[in-house]
Parts: C-alpha cells; sequence; structure tokens
C-alpha cells in the first residue's frame, strides 16, 4: 500500500519557504489560504513569504492591496514601462502604505497625483527614472511626504538589478 502524506503536517517553514511561493501570487491570495486554516495562518503570518513577489499586472497589485490592507512597504521595479495604470491601482487599494518606491516606472503628472491622494499616510516615496513630472508637484511631493526622493535617470544605486525581470518588494515596517 502507497504511502500518503499529510501537507497540513509539513513544518510551516517548508510550506511557507519553499512550496507556497512556487504556486504565484494570484494562486496563493485565491486558493491556498483558503484550504485550511493551517495554510491561511502561514499566508498570512509569515513575513519571508512576501517579502519579494511577481505579480504581472495591475489587476495582480490591486489583488495584492485588498489581501493586504495592512500593508505599509511596497517597492516596485518595472523597466521600461509606465506606471500609467499602476499608480492608480496602488492608490486605489493600497492606502495604508508608508513607504512606497517605484524604480524604472516612467511615471507622470496623473499617476503621481493618484498617489498622494490615495495613500494619505505616505512618509516616503522614492520615484526613480521618472520623465514626466511636472517642478510644481514634485515641489508638492516635497511639502507633504517627509522622505521623497526623485529622479530622472537610473542611478548606480537603483541599477543593481536591472538585469533581473520586475520585482515587488512588500513588507510590513510595524
Amino acid at each position: 500500500m502507497e504511502e500518503t502524506r499529510n501537507w497540513v503536517e509539513m513544518p510551516d517553514e517548508i510550506m511557507g519557504g519553499m512550496i507556497f511561493p512556487r504556486l504565484g501570487t494570484l494562486e496563493i491570495l485565491k486558493n491556498v489560504e483558503k484550504v485550511c486554516t493551517t495554510w491561511q495562518r502561514i499566508c498570512k503570518d509569515d513575513p519571508e513569504m512576501w517579502k519579494i513577489i511577481v505579480p504581472i499586472s495591475a489587476k495582480d497589485i490591486e489583488a495584492i492591496g485588498r489581501n493586504c490592507p495592512h500593508l505599509q512597504s511596497f517597492k516596485i521595479w518595472i523597466p521600461y514601462l509606465s506606471y500609467h495604470g499602476i499608480a492608480p491601482t496602488i492608490a486605489n487599494s493600497m492606502p495604508a502604505l508608508r513607504h512606497l518606491e517605484l524604480i524604472g516606472s516612467r511615471g507622470d503628472n496623473d499617476g503621481v497625483r493618484a498617489i498622494l491622494n490615495g495613500c494619505p499616510h505616505l512618509e516616503s516615496l522614492h520615484i526613480l527614472n521618472c520623465f514626466r513630472v511636472d517642478p510644481n508637484l514634485i515641489k508638492l511631493c516635497t511639502e507633504r511626504i517627509r522622505d521623497f526622493q526623485f529622479s530622472r535617470e537610473v542611478t548606480p544605486e537603483t541599477d543593481e538589478d536591472s538585469d533581473k525581470n520586475d520585482f515587488y518588494d512588500l513588507s510590513d515596517d510595524d
């Protein structure tokens, strides 16, 4: 007789650190945490599982915001893409953010305004490699956000991950 495994008895570190991340962000958010209370606890309580994830669209980012209502820190690298659709999604689905970093996103005035209006608790906002933001809007950001950084170019510090795919760094700082 073939032996069966009880996945619920698998150590949390293995499930949250090695198995669940292979499933993908949406699979975890939509299905895994609904299997049983143990898996739900692992999905909600293991910060390492959510440190770096790879969603692929504004819809994925919206799902993250909806399922992580206390998310306080979000870092996104999107080389050569506009965040026109992503910035409003972040603003509408992640109102508790305190730290936001947009790298290589070629943002625009509408996106920055959406973030300012939708994320009222921002303490730090870093927008790097952004070409189309009005100087008056940059001034408003420096007045409203304690730690505001803006760059029209990718710097050596931000370019260290340029050979990687899009990535997202999430953490609950408090």
